[in-house]
């Protein structure tokens, strides 16, 4: 056990911070109804009976139920005004996912304000779409109970930090590419749409004559095109992930009449798909599998449980165990 001490010093010990509630209504806030109120708060099951409000939630947005918006906006801002109340709130901003529920449910809140007193039928449907997408984020906080969804957001939390250093390099990589698509490709391919009763002669076929009948075509591929650097980043795109790219380069291909751009084609495929794509993903393995193999120590394990068993831990009460003899407690050991 002393060789997993390291996993002692990433126990985080956090200052137990004053309750302002506790500061300016000390006789209420200690009365005996507001200790069964915060002993029911940091109960587990208080914690059960919110999630699985959050999944009825989820049931009522997917049959999409309505006139119950307002009802479950108004327990999850209870929920949040009972955490506080229990925890305090320096506490209670101390956790993420307690920030998290704040946004989620503050947005939800004003954005239903705004809905109401604009009460604009266009901007109503699309506040309403945004609030219950917004409700439905909650469902990820869920996941996080469970040690396997935990590791997996976990893993997900850690990556993006070297996200942005990835997508620096990926976007340098494409930029290099649409230079160089933009001075080859660049008016080989216009889009004029696909009414052929109402374009002329020149402007038929993606504006290309050697396009006709082909699958590019055909499949309305015309607005992929390197004809300005937003276009070309959307066709990179689409070719990063392999999205009918023989397609695409067969129609470059017919719309310049050379087999040399094949190679343009084949080359940003081994580059960026095979190459680039392949470091991210071993990069993602090998971060999960740490995450995986080295989340949670034996020791810390042990030592959270019996801190948990003092009572000495966020939202934890003593544990009957402690009432024990000490030749119980001996043989336990």
């Amino acid at each position: 056990e002393f060789l997993n001490i390291s996993d002692l010093l990433n126990i985080p010990v956090l200052e137990v911070l004053p309750n302002i509630f506790q500061t300016y209504i000390p006789n209420f806030y200690s009365s005996k109804y507001s200790q069964m109120l915060k002993s029911f708060v940091k109960n587990k099951i208080f914690r059960y009976i919110f999630d699985t409000i959050i999944i009825i939630n989820a049931f009522f947005i997917l049959f999409d139920i309505k006139g119950v918006e307002w009802g479950f906006l108004s327990l999850f801002i209870i929920e949040i005004i009972l955490k506080i109340y229990a925890f305090g709130f320096y506490m209670f901003i101390r956790k993420m996912w307690n920030v998290f529920d704040v946004v989620v449910i503050g947005a939800a809140f004003f954005i239903s304000i705004a809905e109401v007193i604009r009460q604009d039928e266009f901007d109503s449907e699309i506040i309403l779409d945004i609030t219950l997408v917004l409700r439905v984020l909650r469902i990820v906080k869920i996941f996080h109970s469970f040690n396997r969804f935990k590791t997996i957001l976990n893993t997900i939390m850690h990556i993006l930090p070297s996200m942005l250093t990835y997508a620096s390099v990926l976007f340098v990589f494409f930029y290099f590419y649409a230079v160089i698509g933009i001075e080859a490709f660049h008016g080989k391919i216009e889009y004029y749409g696909y009414d052929a009763e109402n374009l002329s002669p020149d402007q038929l076929y993606c504006g290309n004559p050697n396009l006709m009948d082909s699958e590019f075509y055909n499949l309305h591929y015309c607005a992929n095109n390197f004809n300005n650097i937003l276009r070309a980043f959307v066709t990179l795109f689409e070719l990063l992930v392999v999205n009918q790219w023989h397609v695409l380069a067969e129609g470059f291909q017919l719309a310049v009449d050379s087999k040399w751009t094949r190679v343009y084609f084949i080359s940003f495929h081994c580059f960026a798909v095979i190459i680039i794509l392949n470091i991210f993903t071993a990069f993602v393995l090998e971060i999960f599998i740490l995450e995986y193999s080295f989340d949670r120590g034996t020791l810390e394990t042990t030592l959270e449980t019996k801190i948990n068993e003092m009572g000495l831990g966020l939202g934890s009460r003593p544990s009957r165990k402690q009432d024990q003899p000490d030749s119980d407690r001996k043989s336990n050991v």
